[in-house]
């Protein structure tokens, strides 16, 4: 087993990783972020999805208002949880540029790996 740095923190862990992918789109830009956290940290950052995302299911939908604040739709945000063991989780919301600001500092995406970022053609 690798011991691997944790993204939440700066510390290290000596137990298996797990992992939440975060991408957001806004316009034509498409980024993703790959967070590898420690268990404790792991379970905080699944507060944080949970607490501003809803799990997608097959009849989720796109809003036109940000969730938090019902002003109009700037960002759309997506995140990927990976669990031990189990399946991923998808997990999704649309915010406005200020919100989205907000939730992806809480999520400390920025300490995360850059995987891709794209612009639509």
């Amino acid at each position: 087993m690798a011991v691997y740095p944790c993204d939440w923190q700066p510390h290290r862990y000596p137990e298996p990783q797990r992992s939440i992918y975060v991408t957001w789109t806004s316009g034509d830009l498409v980024q993703t972020n790959k967070l590898r956290l420690c268990a404790r940290h792991f379970r905080e950052a699944q507060a944080v999805v949970a607490e501003h995302m809803a799990l997608v299911e097959e009849n989720s939908t796109l809003s036109d208002f940000c969730d938090e604040c019902r002003e109009p739709r700037a960002v759309g945000l997506y995140a990927k949880i990976y669990e031990l063991h189990s399946e991923p989780d998808d997990w999704a919301a649309d915010f406005c540029a200020d919100c989205s600001e907000k939730v992806l500092t809480h999520l400390r995406v920025r300490n995360g790996r850059p995987m891709a970022t794209r612009t639509a053609l």
